[in-house]
């Protein structure tokens, strides 16, 4: 009867680590995310691109997500602005700037 209760302390300890483990590397990733957002509040910012940077973002990031140029780097050619930022951060997060910068245009009248 002895064996399950250990085989039972093992597994609860197990599940301990990994939850903890899982909890480290959750932080590490937010504290990643705040950091690339933060470079990307210093460095762009959308109120003062002309609309036709903007636009042109814009279009860019619709040939990227529909897979027409899906090369980060050729983004990053056409716009230097975000070369400060990191580009895993950029191609995960396009719906973030995709988004911002539609509300940008919709605030000078545009879209």
């Amino acid at each position: 009867m002895s064996k399950p209760k250990l085989e039972y302390r093992v597994s609860a300890l197990h599940t301990a680590v990994f939850f903890f483990i899982c909890v480290f590397f959750t932080i590490i990733a937010l504290l990643w995310e705040l950091r690339q957002r933060y470079r990307f509040h210093t460095h762009i910012k959308p109120h003062k691109l002309s609309d036709e940077i903007l636009t042109s973002i814009i279009h860019d990031f619709e040939l990227f997500i529909n897979c027409s140029d899906p090369f980060i780097e050729h983004f990053l050619d056409k716009h230097p602005e975000f070369k400060n930022i990191s580009p895993l951060w950029v191609q995960n997060s396009h719906k973030y700037w995709y988004t911002l910068y539609i509300k940008e245009l919709k605030k000078r009248g545009l879209v």
